[in-house]
């Protein structure tokens, strides 16, 4: 009876020891991938700023996923933007709104949003034209700021860049 009493007791201790995923927040990033310098990018130079991991970066909010994955800055910089829903049409949403900043006050504006409708699942890229090296010069980050986007005034992604 004991022996029985002893192997109930581990299976009941290893059942309550599992681990649960915490719950999903606003703003998610995905798994860490190799930071990639930037070298070279802009204007040539070898000590241009490299970007921390993760390039992908994502908010959800207001029903709908906003995935964007910094893509380099040959020219100007580029995002692969996703935006995923349930809820509404996406066809009617435009990011040429969009700015980047930094931490110096930089910003630059207008960006090129080349997207094919998609209803509910669209995808495009997001690039902001001019000389990266304006924004990515002595920063450490820099923020992709996405304005009123299904309901959510403001969405802003991060990327850390060292030098």
């Amino acid at each position: 009876m004991i022996p029985l009493l002893v192997s109930l007791l581990t299976i009941l201790a290893a059942c309550g020891s599992v681990a649960t995923n915490p719950p999903a927040t606003s703003t998610t990033r995905s798994p860490a991938a190799p930071s990639p310098s930037l070298a070279g990018d802009h204007d040539g130079a070898s000590d241009a700023p490299a970007v921390d991991a993760p390039m992908e970066q994502r908010d959800e909010g207001g029903g709908v996923t906003v995935k964007a994955t910094w893509v380099g800055s040959t020219a100007g910089i580029a995002f692969e933007v996703v935006l995923d829903t349930h809820s509404v049409d996406l066809d009617g949403l435009d990011l040429r709104d969009a700015t980047l900043q930094n931490e110096n006050g930089v910003t630059i504006a207008d960006p090129v949003w080349d997207a094919d409708k998609g209803g509910h699942h669209r995808s495009g890229r997001l690039t902001f034209q001019g000389d990266p090296g304006t924004i990515l010069a002595a920063t450490a980050w820099i923020e992709l700021l996405v304005p009123d986007l299904a309901g959510v005034p403001v969405r802003a992604l991060r990327w850390t860049v060292h030098g």
